[in-house]
């Protein structure tokens, strides 16, 4: 498994149209190759952790320029460009 971790910050205000936008662009979502699961998490008063599960490294990078394109749709929520992280599992449970 591949793991890109985004660390957003997002207008509080607009967290309902935020989580709106991600529904509008599930579908989108689940073609990206190899993506297995998305979430997001709050992690505090503006900001969000998403983690998004792929099957490979691979998957990961053809699916790149596909989720540049559908992160665009959200930046309108992020008062700051997100902090990204991404690697491969090294232990699980």
């Amino acid at each position: 498994m591949y793991y890109r971790v985004s660390i957003a910050q997002i207008n509080p205000e607009q967290k309902d149209a935020f989580v709106a936008r991600a529904d509008e662009l599930r579908d989108a979502m689940q073609a990206l190759p190899g993506l297995q699961s998305v979430t997001f998490i709050q992690t505090g008063e503006g900001e969000a952790v998403g983690l998004a599960v792929y099957d490979s490294e691979e998957s990961f990078m053809k699916a790149a320029p596909l989720v540049v394109e559908i992160m665009g749709g959200f930046a309108e929520f992020f008062t700051a460009p997100p902090e990204q992280r991404s690697g491969p599992t090294i232990w699980s449970m």
